[in-house]
């Protein structure tokens, strides 16, 4: 690098504009990575860690692999059909093995009934009466993009708790739902919080069974709780 020479008086050396350039980049580079330290320090905190858990699939190959019950001409209408490795099948959906890390880092095991196609997640839990699911430990929403509406309880026998999870498998929000009555003109809208992914659907006031509970049993924040799904079938009882 040549440098001109010092300016009359003493001084610095001048630059030519090549290393004045030189100089430029070099500040913008510098500046750029203490940017990224500073953000990495101040996303610490007390929610799940990014880190501290895998991410639910967003688009699985696997969820392909699920095997739907059958169903019979009068559609899904929440009715039971046979038993599978000790939990009875609900007609016309699948089930997948989940996981759900709490915020304070414990793991909780789960085997849910599963809505992947939009005909199923427009049924979801309607007309089902029976609180233990069929030995499931809830049924979870998959959607193939974020999502902002919410849901409601057009024909829906059992109250139920509701956990919105985002595409990152990050907690979102929760609420408890009310089922709506038959003769109701228009029914409540449960929105979630923000953009989601993924729902789970839980008899009412059973989130904390499955995980999704904030620090010290209290009630969840976002990302206190964080959802993976695992694999295309659930272990026998």
């Amino acid at each position: 690098m040549t440098l001109d020479p010092p300016a009359p008086g003493g001084g610095r050396p001048r630059l030519d504009g090549r290393s004045r350039r030189l100089v430029v980049v070099g500040g913008a580079i510098c500046l750029l990575l203490g940017l990224v330290v500073l953000a990495v320090v101040v996303s610490g905190g007390s929610e799940v860690s990014d880190d501290s858990v895998s991410r639910g699939p967003s688009n699985a190959s696997w969820l392909a692999q699920v095997t739907t019950a059958p169903t019979t001409p009068a559609g899904l209408v929440g009715a039971w059909t046979s038993e599978v490795g000790g939990r009875v099948q609900l007609e016309g959906f699948g089930e997948v093995s989940a996981k759900v890390t709490a915020a304070d880092g414990s793991e909780t095991h789960l085997c849910l009934l599963a809505a992947l196609t939009a005909a199923q997640r427009a049924a979801g839990l309607m007309f089902v009466t029976d609180a233990s699911l069929g030995g499931h430990d809830g049924m979870v929403f998959v959607f193939d993009e974020d999502v902002s509406s919410g849901f409601w309880m057009r024909n829906t026998r059992l109250p139920l708790s509701i956990a919105y999870f985002d595409a990152d498998g990050m907690l979102v929000s929760v609420a408890d739902m009310d089922p709506c009555p038959d003769a109701a003109p228009t029914c409540p809208s449960y929105a979630a919080g923000g953009p989601f992914r993924y729902a789970i659907e839980v008899p009412r006031g059973e989130l904390p069974r499955i995980g999704v509970v904030g620090p010290e049993g209290a009630t969840p924040d976002r990302r206190d709780a964080a959802l993976e799904l695992v694999g295309p079938s659930c272990p026998a009882l």
